[in-house]
């Protein structure tokens, strides 16, 4: 009997990469799928653009089209925030899931700061820096926030410490820990240093707000009272009245009167918004944001964030992350009235590259260096605005234009993609052939040497159906192997839910996919001893 080939380790890559033209470098090829894009910040200095992933780490652009990945030593890719020193251009800090990060040569290389942090040995997740604020007034102070996404890694022992250095990142010291019994609720989402008072922070959590004032040698808090609204995801403080606090939400579980089948029956959803304060966060009220008062989502997901453009006091924008809202709001009377800032509603309706996740901006950033440079992320696109959001350009994966109707959809890579490969096989008889496997989003292949990518549609729903009785745009790609002897016969096993994993065979390199019989529903291990 003739074994198969496999002809690539099939251990679980972070990242699809090919050799570069320098010696010892790699470039990043994409087209990437399965991770998702959580931050976003141009440069106050130049027109440079970083974006923070889950997985990818962190990308550099310097010409707002094209990026580098720049992850040396940057120890945990999983990337929460960014914050540009205000002064200097080539100083640049991160805050990542495993504590923060810095640049002396502005964003080109990376060096990890935990000195003062809690050891990685003593906590499961000690030092995820969610939260950035840099003393305007003194560039060398800054504050490190402990907290993680809406709802994540809740076994963090470190939740709601405050960490203050004074030599512009190099060493830490925690000054405050905001004790509670549920330290869930004290993952800081934000730190604002007040612009007339640099010894005052307003600090918000998931479930607070504090005020912290530094008054004789020594840090005091004071709670805000807020509506109760379980989950808070961003507070913004008008820059010439700092009385003025806009606030939002989103609340998990929210249950909710509907009739189903002729009956009245609560439904568990979620309900998302803005509040406003006139008084310092004395009192609150309600703001109406969302489109056509739909204030309720079963997706769970809602307004992620506040952005204030740097010279205008009176306008902000919330940016929703969730699919049935064009994804950004914008206000100009400092939140009494609301209108969309995506005009271009095409730009955010694409969902031919991944999975559905389209409409919803996780991150948004305007530039300081100029104004109408706008861009947004959701999970897995890039979006920029050259206009002031009148238009929007996807950045990421660009889809290429067809040389005839009937060719599939080919994109290219600009160097950001979320990369979740899994596997991948290159064609012994033409190199430029690969064909690779993904988290998430299943099965592309590249016949130009990683120049464009194409996605194989029909993998994800041929003989799913059968399978599992609806369609299945999830699951990983586990394996690919080809038939030595068959050169346009290949093989391969997907995981597609809770365990289960169904192998799939394909005549036609890749074109159209079978289920072969009684290969469903088993734990499948293919290797180079597997016999034919």
């Amino acid at each position: 009997m003739k074994k198969l080939t496999l002809l690539i380790s099939t251990i679980a890559l972070s990242f699809f990469a090919f050799a570069d033209e320098e010696i010892n470098s790699w470039k990043n090829l994409g087209p990437g799928g399965g991770g998702w894009y959580r931050c976003v910040a141009f440069s106050p200095h130049e027109q440079k653009l970083l974006i923070g992933g889950d997985v990818n780490g962190i990308a550099l652009s310097t010409d707002l089209a094209n990026f580098r990945l720049r992850n040396n030593d940057v120890t945990n890719t999983y990337i929460q925030s960014i914050k540009y020193h205000p002064t200097n251009p080539q100083i640049i800090f991160l805050g990542t899931q495993g504590g923060g990060a810095k640049s002396s040569d502005g964003g080109e290389t990376w060096t990890t700061k935990r000195s003062g942090f809690a050891n990685v040995e003593i906590f499961e997740k000690p030092a995820g820096v969610r939260a950035l604020a840099i003393d305007s007034n003194n560039p060398d102070i800054i504050y490190a926030g402990i907290g993680f996404e809406l709802g994540k890694n809740a076994k963090c022992q470190n939740y709601g410490c405050i960490y203050k250095s004074v030599d512009c990142g190099e060493t830490w010291t925690k000054i405050i820990s905001i004790d509670s019994v549920n330290t869930a609720k004290h993952s800081i989402r934000n730190i604002i240093i007040d612009p007339n008072d640099s010894n005052k922070l307003y600090v918000l959590t998931e479930g607070n707000l504090f005020i912290l004032n530094f008054q004789n040698n020594q840090w005091t808090i004071t709670e805000k009272t807020i509506p109760d609204q379980r989950n808070y995801t961003c507070l913004a403080i008008k820059r010439d009245n700092t009385n003025v606090m806009l606030l939002s939400f989103v609340n998990k579980g929210f249950l909710v009167e509907v009739v189903q089948n002729g009956e009245i029956k609560e439904v568990e959803k979620y309900k998302t918004g803005i509040l406003k304060s006139i008084d310092g966060g004395t009192t609150w009220t309600l703001l109406d944001i969302l489109i056509a008062n739909q204030p309720y989502d079963s997706s769970g997901k809602g307004i992620t964030g506040i952005v204030q453009p740097p010279s205008d006091n009176d306008t902000f924008f919330a940016h929703f992350h969730k699919d049935n809202f064009n994804g950004i709001r914008k206000t100009t009377d400092s939140g009494d009235t609301w209108s969309s800032a995506i005009n271009d509603i095409a730009a955010t309706g694409d969902k031919a590259v991944w999975c559905g996740w389209v409409k919803g901006a996780t991150a948004f950033s305007i530039s300081p260096y100029n104004s109408a440079y706008m861009c947004y992320v959701n999970d897995m696109h890039i979006y920029l605005s050259e206009n002031g959001g009148d238009s929007w350009e996807r950045i990421s994966s660009r889809k290429l234009q067809k040389n005839y109707p009937d060719e599939p959809d080919f994109y290219e890579s600009s160097g950001a993609d979320i990369l979740c490969a899994t596997c991948m096989m290159i064609d012994p008889d033409n190199p430029q052939n690969m064909f690779l496997g993904y988290m998430d989003v299943a099965f592309w292949s590249t016949y130009d040497g990683g120049k464009s990518f194409r996605k194989h549609d029909n993998f994800y729903y041929y003989g799913l159906k059968n399978i599992l009785n609806k369609k299945n745009y999830y699951g990983d790609v586990e394996r690919i192997i080809h038939d030595p002897d068959e050169p346009n016969i290949l093989y391969t096993a997907r995981e597609l839910t809770q365990g289960q994993t169904v192998v799939f065979k394909s005549f036609d390199s890749g074109e159209t996919w079978s289920t072969p019989t009684g290969m469903t529903n088993y734990q499948v291990k293919l290797n180079e001893n597997d016999e034919k």
